[in-house]
């Protein structure tokens, strides 16, 4: 929780929303301001090099503690119950509301219907106004995007129909709603007539020289190694290899698959480094000739994803190095790359070669987009410009607010 931002807290989790669920007493509440960091942290044992805590007991956690609740239509519909049963709200919910007395509710969208009611039913309650941010297109995906079996995804349908019946009471009565693209703005303006625009993703990149001084060309990717876009990696790299057994990707990123690091590491164009902090990531960008972004050609998540953005994007662009993404152009950040002409953008894997040899062979070709990526990310990508944006939606709704009372 940043006390930079807010001062005013009230935490509950799914553990004890379940336990007063269930009969117990819910110990969720207000979050106080920590006075004093350094005393709690220094009842915190730091760790060595090992990862291992010096002069502490080993705790041996349960095997069942390891193991997660699956995420499927069944656990979310159960869920939902839990919190739909109010009776978390016996550790002073309301009575922190009242006091509280917002004269705005902002949600964060997802998944959970019971997040739409409740911040439906606080803000009428209240007498305020109702801003939604939407990241995410889950009202429109009709296929299990979940991936389950069995009865799980047999209940799929009637999940998603509470889904979408609670968005849509909860848009009907919302002021303002903020996206992170355009994509989705115009997927859900197709629904639903609420005055919205688009926040996207920002950056505190700084801009670095388009051509550096390096003795080899660095190839870099820095990001999520999930959804398969490690695949994509050895992809390029293998076609990397075949221009010249000199070039490789420096990949940095968690692998929390070891199936995943494993894969990379067998990649004889790969150089694997694991996670690194942001300030590292910033220096490797700025030593770099080519930085690239991927995406998965799979099936599932050309459409489970085809919303998504994500936030490496704003980073590459705000740098002023050769971008290049390889991915599918149904992807929004596809579209938007393309139609700004701010990067590489290859989608079919027999274009990749011609791409790599141009901008690996031709400074030239590595100046091709960027002042149009500069732009680009001056308009939509600099952090101050876009808290301002936030905030100044925020403050036109709670005038309005004023205005009415």
């Amino acid at each position: 929780m940043d006390f930079t931002v807010c001062n005013n807290f009230f935490n509950v989790t799914d553990e004890q929303a379940l336990s007063a669920f269930k009969g117990g007493k819910c110990f969720g509440g207000v979050v106080a301001k920590e006075v004093n960091k350094e005393s709690r942290n220094s009842k915190i044992t730091k760790k060595t090099e090992t990862g291992e805590s010096k002069n502490t007991p080993v705790r041996q956690v349960d095997s069942k503690e390891k193991k997660k609740t699956p995420r499927n239509s069944i656990t979310m519909m159960l869920r939902n119950m839990i919190w739909r049963s109010g009776r978390w709200k016996s550790c002073g919910f309301n009575k922190w509301v009242m006091e509280f007395a917002p004269e705005v509710v902002l949600l964060q969208a997802g998944d959970f219907a019971f997040m739409y009611e409740l911040s439906r039913k606080v803000a009428k309650r209240q007498n305020a106004k109702l801003v939604i941010y939407n990241s995410e297109g889950y009202y429109f995906k009709d296929f299990d995007y979940f991936r389950s079996s069995g009865i799980a995804k047999m209940m799929y349908p009637v999940f998603l129909s509470d889904l979408k019946k609670a968005l849509r009471r909860t848009y009907a009565c919302a002021n303002y709603i903020i996206y992170l693209c355009d994509e989705l703005t115009k997927a859900y303006a197709k629904e639903f007539k609420v005055p919205s625009e688009t926040i996207y993703t920002a950056s505190d990149m700084a801009i670095s020289p388009a051509i550096t001084e390096n003795r080899e060309f660095i190839i870099s990717y820095c990001g999520n190694l999930g959804i398969e876009r490690h695949k994509c990696l050895i992809e390029v790299a293998s076609i990397l290899q075949e221009i010249s057994p000199e070039l490789h990707i420096d990949v940095y990123g968690r692998a929390r698959e070891k199936r995943v690091e494993d894969e990379l590491k067998a990649c004889p164009g790969i150089r694997f480094h694991g996670f690194v902090q942001y300030d590292v990531v910033n220096q490797v960008i700025a030593e770099s000739d080519l930085v690239l972004h991927v995406e998965s050609f799979d099936d599932f998540y050309k459409e489970d994803l085809k919303f998504g953005f994500s936030t490496k994007i704003a980073d590459l662009l705000s740098s002023g190095k050769c971008f290049l993404l390889y991915a599918p152009d149904c992807y929004a950040c596809s579209k938007y790359l393309i139609e700004n002409e701010a990067a590489y953008v290859v989608s079919e894997k027999s274009k990749l070669k011609d791409t790599l040899v141009e901008i690996v062979n031709n400074p030239q070709a590595r100046g091709k987009y960027r002042q149009r990526a500069l732009k680009l990310a001056e308009k939509n990508h600099r952090s101050q410009k876009n808290v301002e944006r936030f905030q100044r939606v925020l403050c036109d709704v709670a005038m309005v607010v004023g205005e009415s009372k």
